[in-house]
């Protein structure tokens, strides 16, 4: 009974089915992988943004202690 009309009308129903949940699948892998890389820019401008306020407080820290040095050594 395999090779009957309905058997073949039933495939083909199940095949289109099984091709539609693949369809759905990509679909909802490819909205997780954009999410994923609007989450890596983000963190990526965080960090970057992290790595400038360090840089400047370390130049901060740097200013002050040569200032302090060239006070020392103006005073002596």
């Amino acid at each position: 009974m395999e090779n009957s009309p309905g058997g073949a009308k039933a495939g083909a129903k199940a095949g289109a089915k099984a091709g539609a949940k693949a369809g759905a699948s990509f679909q909802e892998i490819g909205a997780a992988l954009y999410e994923l890389r609007d989450a890596l820019v983000e963190l990526s401008l965080s960090m970057r943004d992290l790595q400038f306020e360090a840089d400047v407080e370390r130049r901060q820290a740097t200013e002050a202690t040569v200032q302090r040095l060239l006070q020392k050594i103006s005073s002596n």
